[in-house]
């Protein structure tokens, strides 16, 4: 950038990175965010035909990333070329028209990013390792048998944005008092995403048995993809 550029931007980029207060501080004694948020400030506003972003929403809190994403909106709109590194899922739905899957280096697919999203997602399941050395204790108070995900009116399918209803199956080998039943949802890389709960005023008794139980969404929030369910019982 020419001085007179530099001269006409700094205000607005030190604004934008949010670090007014620590502007004449060396950078050297900037923490990893404050460096980031900074150097994509700069970037930002340089006005630039392709701007490389590695990972650039994994710093700053959900203000500065959501001008972030309002920023990359208004270059897409310009019609800058942005290529955008990143494992957050959520924002590659916002910001991409195609996407990449690279593993190791290589090109495994190219697509829209829904496609490549579930590739991604179903690639993580395939590869996740389950811990065998744990034992499974000889008698269980109660556990979840199954449980199936059906629609909450008259669709034929889960869909998003409609009523959902959740129903684990359990077995109890006794009688179980004030138990409270909670489902968690997360992506595959750990992520919670939402929880399901009965009101812990409830007071719910199992019985010896087989049993149900039922929660209702009347409405799923939830991209189409893959997650991961829990199923928790509390006493």
């Amino acid at each position: 950038m020419r001085h007179s550029e530099i001269a006409a931007e700094v205000e607005s980029i030190i604004d934008f990175a949010g670090v007014r207060d620590h502007i004449d501080f060396p950078v050297k004694k900037y923490s990893s965010g404050m460096y980031l948020r900074l150097g994509f400030s700069i970037a930002a506003h340089l006005d630039p035909d392709i701007l490389l972003l590695d990972e650039m929403l994994a710093v700053g809190d959900a203000t500065f990333q959501e001008k972030c994403l309002n920023r990359i909106d208004e270059l897409r709109e310009a019609g800058h070329t942005i290529v955008f590194i990143t494992h957050d899922l959520a924002a590659l739905t916002r910001l991409c028209d195609r996407a990449l899957l690279v593993e190791n280096g290589k090109l495994v697919m190219s697509g829209s990013p829904r496609k490549i999203i579930d590739e991604y997602l179903t690639m993580g399941f395939a590869n996740q390792e389950l811990s065998d050395t744990l034992e499974a204790p000889t008698e269980r108070l109660a556990e979840c048998r199954r449980i199936s995900f059906i629609p909450g009116d008259s669709n034929e399918t889960v869909r998003t944005g409609y009523p959902m209803i959740a129903r684990p199956d359990y077995h109890a080998s006794k009688v179980l008092a004030n138990v409270e039943f909670k489902i968690s949802i997360y992506w595959p890389s750990g992520y919670l995403c939402s929880e399901l709960a009965t009101a812990t005023d409830s007071h719910i008794t199992l019985h010896p048995g087989l049993g149900t139980v039922e929660f209702y969404c009347p409405v799923l929030p939830f991209q189409p993809g893959l997650y991961r369910v829990d199923v928790s019982r509390i006493q």
